[in-house]
């Protein structure tokens, strides 16, 4: 797919398109980790940052285009989604995560940071201030299940179902009449 900013800046307007699914194609990882070194770097992110609006950061960016999308976002994890990709994952619509494959981390406080992409802001509508505070302090890997009892995923699935589960809850949402989608985006509350 490439970067999901472009992505979701020009699928803003399609109006064809009404679910986007996101997933990965290596199994063992939702979105790999950013590379740490960049920070030493004060120059790393100058050309993307140039894009983001005032007062965001680079992932907190990302976290709002996917968050506000007038389409409905779902994360399909196979894999582990830690830091930056557990962030993207939480700002979406709805996740899904495979049972014994899939795992979710908020492993900053291990380098000394908190999360900054959007996890404190969208996981703390999301779950107790109690068990957010685990994640971002325990700095631990959680499994599927976990994540699901927490509401930090929607629901946890067999390995061997969860593409068939997506695939017709994708399918069953975009054959909605036209409207209802934009609607029920507007009435439901957001997270922040």
């Amino acid at each position: 797919m490439g970067d999901p900013s472009t992505f979701l800046l020009s699928a803003r307007s399609d109006p064809t398109i009404k679910v986007v699914v996101f997933q990965s194609d290596n199994p063992d990882f939702f979105i790999a980790h950013v590379d740490m070194t960049l920070i030493d770097d004060p120059h790393a992110f100058d050309d993307i940052a140039r894009e983001v609006p005032a007062g965001l950061n680079v992932f907190q960016a990302l976290g709002e285009l996917v968050r506000t999308v007038p389409h409905v976002t779902i994360a399909k994890l196979a894999g582990i989604a830690r830091g930056g990709g557990a962030e993207f994952v939480a700002a979406g619509d709805m996740s899904f995560g495979a049972i014994g494959r899939a795992g979710f981390g908020q492993v900053e406080a291990l380098m000394g940071i908190v999360p900054s992409g959007g996890a404190t802001q969208y996981l703390s509508k999301r779950l107790s201030r109690g068990r957010l505070l685990e994640i971002i302090l325990g700095a631990r890997l959680f499994s599927a299940v976990e994540a699901a009892a927490y509401g930090w995923l929607n629901r946890a699935i067999p390995a061997t179902e969860l593409n068939t589960f997506v695939a017709a809850l994708a399918r069953d949402i975009a054959a909605l009449p036209n409207g209802v989608i934009e609607a029920a985006k507007r009435v439901v509350p957001r997270r922040i």
